[in-house]
């Protein structure tokens, strides 16, 4: 191995050294899964195993990278594939304009600005209680709900949530039939969900 000198055993300090090398997949939350050999490197004196994939090999860095790319690209196509424009999200969480789209095209997000694209993705209903400026009742009854239909509560099983953002009012959910095109818009009044039907 190149540079085998450099790296001693940590248990006894040997320098006789074996390399063997295993596979195994990284994969960042939402991101795709990158396949990265795993190095490891058995000490011939005492027998013990040193992994040196995290710490020294650029290859585990690149792995990260792509898959961190992927995610944002998967997380920003979501809520497109959910009609949830990028510019009402950017004003719903304070953003600066184009921000996502930038974050998509060129690359150039933090580990900040990824945090925060996992959340908005994993908890969708932030951008709603976002856009009212997350007031606390709003909090409240935005997160029961989002638990009630994670644990199969809603009365009507056959309706899917959608989130809607209106320039005037912020936001609100909408749940829509998945085999017809009514819809339910749920708005806020006096902090209260209250159900109005309507066709589409």
């Amino acid at each position: 191995m190149k540079n085998k000198e450099k790296i001693i055993c940590n248990y006894c300090g040997g320098h006789d050294l074996k390399k063997r090398t295993n596979s195994f997949y990284e994969i960042e939350p939402y991101g795709e899964k990158v396949e990265v050999k795993e190095k490891i490197l058995k000490c011939m004196a005492c027998g013990e195993e040193i992994n040196y994939t995290y710490n020294y090999t650029k290859e585990f860095e690149n792995a990260v990278r792509i898959s961190e790319e992927s995610s944002v690209r998967n997380i920003l196509d979501y809520f497109n594939t959910q009609k949830i424009k990028l510019k009402e999200i950017e004003e719903s969480l304070g953003l600066p304009i184009r921000t996502l789209s930038r974050w998509k095209n060129r690359m150039n997000y933090s580990k900040i600005g990824l945090t925060l694209l996992r959340i908005v993705r994993s908890y969708p209903w932030i951008i709603y209680v976002a856009a009212r400026r997350f007031d606390k009742k709003i909090v409240d009854e935005a997160f029961k709900k989002a638990a009630m239909e994670k644990f199969d509560l809603v009365e009507n099983k056959e309706l899917q949530t959608i989130i809607v953002i209106n320039s005037n009012v912020g936001a609100s959910f909408e749940y829509k039939a998945k085999q017809t095109n009514l819809t339910y818009p749920y708005s806020i009044r006096n902090n209260n969900f209250c159900l109005k039907q309507g066709v589409k």
